[in-house]
């Protein structure tokens, strides 16, 4: 072999080991860098190129909105938990003051009642009354009789018989007209003696005899005596929606009963007292009775479903916001009440509840200016952090 054969052949030789020795093994791929790096190492590669500084700045700007932001958030659960429950604080006594007052109302329509009883006119009236039983011993019983002949007449629109006439016309007729000049949302007065009979009145009642009515015997109360205030009912001498108070006429000297003495209070009394609750641009106040019934300032009169109801009576010390009187409301209510025991006694039974409500806008306002301020003191802190940072990378 020639000097050039024998070098060729060394080449080959040469070229085949480092071959062989470089040559991945059989079923082990060889290794090639990533042309498209994922994004889970995109980040960690930005914050290596980082200078410590750049570092330092993130960190703190990220301390800063973490911090700003928590503090913001913590301040306004805080505040707005505190206003809500002052939100429930100042309507729940609102109501209660309101109730006060139309529930002291209601007590002085009763004392103002007790005053006329006092009347020497009508007393010496009833007395005359009652003595005409010990006179005539049938006049009871022919109770009936006379009841018969009065509705008689009524449904005849006619006065001019004596037994209506004799009622209607006598001094303590007049007295009780003048007490109802005076005071007119007592729109009816009358009164009768012990048996129930009518003595005197403003104007024809329905009909005579009186002592099987409710009021008749609360108030007459087997001989003791009691106030009676009605739950409000249209009615039919009147025509009016009204409440019916009656009281005891009392002998002056004895004590005992010797007749009573009843007016129909308009509800309409009610619902201007109502309509002087102002507060705020949408607040008001409305009259809830037993019966789900509730009287608004303007007059009118609804029924409250049983489940709105049930969320009003439950609305006593606090504050509720559900849909009431047509819209969403924030309400809170109270039992109408005297300050006077004496009177408090015949004004708690009644169950009326004064009811305040307001738009929830509104009601609420304070909460949501909380709000908007930690929201724009959380941003004016992360604001002044950008711009610490942007003079610390200067």
């Amino acid at each position: 072999m020639d000097g050039a054969s024998e070098a060729f052949a060394s080449a080959k030789s040469t070229t085949g080991l480092q071959a062989m020795t470089f040559d991945p093994a059989p079923g082990i791929a060889s290794a090639s860098p990533d042309p498209n790096p994922g994004p889970r190492g995109l980040l960690p590669r930005l914050l290596a190129d980082l200078s410590l500084r750049s570092k330092l700045i993130l960190a703190f700007l990220i301390v800063a909105v973490i911090g700003a932001g928590g503090a913001s958030l913590i301040v306004n659960r805080v505040v707005a938990a505190e206003l809500r429950k002052q939100v429930d604080t100042n309507l729940s006594s609102l109501a209660h003051s309101h109730a006060v007052s139309i529930g002291t109302d209601l007590a002085e329509q009763v004392h103002l009642m007790r005053a006329l009883a006092l009347s020497p006119i009508i007393e010496a009236a009833v007395r005359k009354a009652n003595d005409g039983y010990l006179q005539d011993p049938a006049r009871e019983s022919g109770l009936p009789a006379l009841d018969e002949a009065w509705r008689s007449a009524d449904a005849a629109n006619n006065n001019a018989g004596p037994l209506i006439r004799g009622v209607l016309i006598n001094e303590a007729a007049t007295e009780l007209t003048l007490f109802e000049r005076q005071f007119p949302d007592h729109v009816e007065l009358f009164a009768t003696d012990r048996f129930g009979a009518n003595v005197a009145a403003t104007n024809r009642t329905s009909d005579y005899f009186q002592a099987d009515e409710e009021w008749w015997q609360a108030a007459y109360n087997n001989a003791s005596g009691a106030v009676f205030i009605g739950q409000p009912e249209f009615d039919e001498s009147s025509k009016t929606y009204a409440s019916d108070i009656a009281i005891p006429i009392l002998d002056p000297v004895t004590g005992q009963v010797i007749g009573v003495l009843r007016s129909t209070y308009t509800v309409s009394a009610l619902a201007e007292l109502l309509a002087s609750v102002h507060f705020g641009q949408t607040g008001e106040a409305g009259l809830i009775f037993p019966s789900g019934e509730l009287l608004s300032a303007s007059g009118e009169r609804s029924t409250l479903d049983a489940e709105t109801l049930a969320r009003v009576q439950a609305a006593q010390g606090k504050s509720d916001q559900f849909p009431f009187a047509g819209g969403v409301r924030i309400l809170s209510q109270e039992p109408l009440a005297s300050l006077d025991p004496d009177t408090q006694k015949f004004i708690e039974p009644l169950g009326w509840r004064l009811a305040v409500s307001q738009d929830p806008g509104e009601a609420l306002s304070p909460v949501a200016a909380a709000t908007r301020t930690a929201l724009l003191i959380g941003l004016a802190a992360l604001l002044a952090a950008s711009l610490l940072a942007a003079v610390s990378a200067q």
